[in-house]
Formats: structure tokens, C-alpha cells, sequence
């Protein structure tokens, strides 16, 4: 599956469709919707706890 098919379904879930209706639209299986949102999820939730450590490490005392 190519990176525009993936940002395609993704979009359109977070427009929100429900995961059958990305599925049948997409022509995949609702699981590969599934590991795709939960992948940008995750991804989510690490760039924004990068940014968290980030912000408390700029506001830190410089040693």
C-alpha cells in the first residue's frame, strides 16, 4: 500500500467515517484501517511527548 493511499485513509477517518465505511470506500480490510490509525496514533503520542521532554529540557537550568 503506498504512502497516498495510507494519508487518503487517514483522512478520511479523522473527517469521520467509520472504520467499515474508510474499509469499503478504500477497498481494504477494516484491519488495515485499523493498524493504520493506530500506527498514527502511536506516532501522535510520541511526537508529543518528544515535544514535552523538549519543553522541559529548554526549561532546565543550564548546568
Amino acid at each position: 500500500m503506498s504512502e497516498s493511499q495510507r494519508r487518503a485513509i487517514l483522512q478520511d477517518w479523522k473527517g469521520g467515517l467509520g472504520t467499515l465505511d474508510v474499509a469499503a470506500k478504500h477497498g481494504v480490510s477494516r484491519q488495515t484501517v485499523w493498524r493504520i490509525t493506530s500506527r498514527a496514533k502511536r506516532l501522535a503520542q510520541g511526537e508529543s511527548a518528544a515535544l514535552k521532554e523538549k519543553a522541559i529540557a529548554l526549561d532546565a537550568p543550564a548546568a
